[in-house]
């Protein structure tokens, strides 16, 4: 293994971004600019706690924040710059899949 694929592997950012259901947060954002945390991690769904709990992270990690109007935080979420870039790449992964369906 090279040290570049050792680096990688030890990437915390990258680690993070595999753990459960980032990736979806991140995509759902970048999809529907202005959602809410409900949106995201629908109460019917199982999971529902820990796509709730994976915003949270997401947001101190500086992947995503609320959005201010006039000023005011609100519940809405968008993407950072940062946060944009990845689910860019997520969404183009996303595109590549679905070639092979």
């Amino acid at each position: 293994m090279t040290s570049e694929e050792e680096q990688m592997l030890k990437d915390d950012d990258f680690v993070d971004l595999e753990q459960r259901y980032s990736m979806h947060v991140l995509l759902m954002i970048h999809r529907y600019p202005g959602c809410i945390k409900a949106d995201i991690a629908d109460i019917s769904d199982p999971a529902h706690n820990t796509k709730f709990s994976r915003v949270q992270y997401l947001i101190a990690k500086g992947y995503i924040k609320y959005m201010n109007v006039n000023g005011k935080q609100t519940k809405k979420l968008q993407l950072t710059e940062k946060g944009k870039r990845i689910a860019e790449c997520v969404e183009h992964m996303h595109s590549i899949l679905k070639e092979y369906d």
